[in-house]
């Protein structure tokens, strides 16, 4: 059937005044109308002033006195107002977070100056100090704890070393054996006219010394002379034009020697030998085969006569005989010969490999304590440079009093001092001439670090200690006045300002003078412990400052008091 056509789109209608028609509207070329006039949309689709004046869009810009645009619609929240609204007041807001933050960043910094420019409490230079001291002396615990591991490290590597050359000296005397041993054997072999099948693998050297293997080896090599050298030399006397009475054994009963087996024991012919060679098995050492047709001759020159013929033929063979044993008795003396050389090469350069094995088993032990020595050295060497973090550096007076103490340092010292320079800021800071350029290191003093200087007024602390109590030169005097007390400074008092302005803070904190009276005694009693045991010296510049607060504290406590 054919197919039914398809019904025909109805056409568009006036957007407006009920009017019906076509409406062709193009967006790219629709102009903008002004607002005139009314009525409703005609047939050519042209909008009138009622339906353009009708309810706007939302986003639709106003139409008072503008243009409209035809049947378009805006998404620019430029075009809302509620958008924009919301936008500035969003904005507004930011605005006000960033400042309130800038202010309260303003405030935090000049907090933080305020309280970095403010002079500390007593409390606080006590607390300071008490940690600055802990630092030091866990440093120090620290340094003692390395300096002891790199001590017996360093003795451990000295035996070592010691040990690893005594063994590098065994194995290169193994070494030495094993090659004479070597040439021995290849000496051996070449000597000798009767090789086995493996002499090429013989050549190549032996295998670590095994004593089964060895015997196994040598009995080998003695089996290959019976199966060979004897076994050509008892065909040899078989061949003999006079050996044919000993070729087989004795028929007693056909030849009618009825008291022969009374006389002979233990019956012996070449034939039986031959064939108990041939068979193998039998012998397993060519003395036993020797034996065999030694006993075949004695047995007929025993059982016949002196005059008889078998007697002489029996004499004649034997002697026949000898020289051939003495051959064989040659090879086995070369066989064994070449496996005591072959043994005694084994053991040697089992020997040397097991000098070697140890010696480098000792290198390698003497490797890992180096690595740890390494180690310790590299902790010992950032410990060296967080003590100079740590470590207070001196100021004016101090420094003076140091390059005064060394000016005056007897020359017997001078030395010890130069090795703490050295020790602390490098060989190269220093001359190693220091008696006779001393001049030179009290000109470079200044430039040393304050680990240095710590460590000159520390050894010259201990050395003056040590002289008076008679310790240093056997308790002879020392040299000038070094060890006067006129090098000593006074401490400086401290000055008035503080103390009045510990006694204003006082009066307006009455509730906590106690505490800071309290603080005061304790840090008084700190600085005289310190004195004996600081190793930076006791009479810096925060010492002088923690005394002098001190101070001020205990008099406006007195001074309330009195009040």
């Amino acid at each position: 059937k054919p197919k039914p056509k398809p019904k025909p789109k109805p056409s568009a209608k006036a957007a407006s005044g009920g009017a019906e028609g076509t409406f062709n509207f193009d967006a790219n070329t629709a102009a903008r109308r002004p607002v005139s006039g009314g009525g409703g949309g005609d047939a050519n689709g042209s909008l009138g002033a009622s339906a353009q004046a009708g309810p706007a869009a939302p986003g639709s810009p106003s139409n008072g006195g503008r243009e409209l645009r035809v049947n378009s619609f805006s998404f620019d929240p430029e075009d809302d107002p509620v958008v924009c609204k919301v936008v500035q007041t969003y904005a507004q807001q930011a605005a006000a977070r960033r400042a309130a933050m800038e202010a309260e960043r303003a405030e935090k910094e000049r907090e933080a100056a305020a309280a970095a420019n403010a002079p500390p409490s007593p409390r606080e230079v006590r607390l300071k100090r008490e940690r600055e001291k802990e630092a030091r002396l866990a440093a120090k615990r620290k340094f003692a704890e390395i300096s002891s591991g790199i001590t017996r490290l360093a003795g451990k590597v000295v035996e070592s070393a010691e040990t690893r050359e005594a063994l590098s000296v065994a194995a290169d005397i193994a070494a030495e054996e094993a090659a004479y041993a070597e040439r021995r054997r290849l000496e051996t072999l070449a000597g000798r006219s009767v090789r086995d099948v493996n002499v090429a693998r013989s050549r190549a050297g032996p295998v670590p010394f095994d004593s089964a293997a060895f015997h196994a080896v040598a009995a080998k090599r003695k089996l290959e002379i019976v199966s060979k050298q004897c076994l050509a030399s008892v065909k040899q006397v078989m061949s003999h034009k006079w050996s044919f009475p000993f070729v087989k054994p004795v028929d007693a009963a056909a030849l009618g020697l009825e008291n022969y087996h009374d006389i002979v024991k233990q019956p012996m012919d070449l034939g039986t030998v031959r064939a108990n060679i041939e068979k193998g098995g039998v012998y397993a050492a060519c003395e036993e085969v020797n034996r065999d047709v030694e006993l075949t001759f004695a047995n007929a020159m025993l059982y016949n006569g002196a005059q008889t013929d078998v007697h002489v033929m029996a004499a004649t063979l034997k002697q026949f005989w000898e020289p051939r044993w003495a051959v064989i008795q040659e090879k086995v003396a070369e066989v064994d010969e070449s496996m005591t050389a072959e043994k005694e090469s084994a053991e040697k350069k089992s020997a040397e490999m097991h000098a070697r094995q140890t010696l480098a088993a000792e290198e390698m032990r003497c490797a890992g304590l180096m690595a740890d020595l390494d180690q310790l050295k590299r902790s010992l060497e950032d410990l060296k440079r967080t003590s100079v973090r740590i470590t207070r550096p001196m100021d004016e007076r101090e420094k003076k009093r140091l390059a005064n103490t060394m000016m005056k340092l007897p020359r017997r010292y001078r030395e010890e001092a130069r090795d703490v320079i050295a020790e602390t800021e490098g060989e190269h800071m220093v001359p190693v001439e220091a008696v006779a350029r001393w001049g030179e290191i009290l000109e470079d003093l200044p430039r040393f670090s304050a680990v240095a200087h710590r460590r000159l007024a520390l050894f010259a602390k201990n050395t003056r200690r040590n002289a008076t109590r008679g310790i240093i030169g056997g308790g002879h005097g020392v040299e000038g006045d070094w060890f006067s007390e006129s090098d000593e400074e006074e401490e400086p008092e401290p000055e008035p300002e503080p103390a009045a302005d510990a006694i204003a803070s006082a009066k307006m904190e009455a509730q906590k003078k106690d505490d800071a009276a309290d603080d005061a005694k304790t840090a008084v009693r700190k600085d005289g412990v310190e004195d004996e045991t600081a190793t930076n010296g006791s009479d810096g510049s925060m010492e002088d400052e923690t005394l002098a607060l001190a101070a001020a504290a205990a008099a406006a406590a007195r001074v309330d008091e009195g009040g």
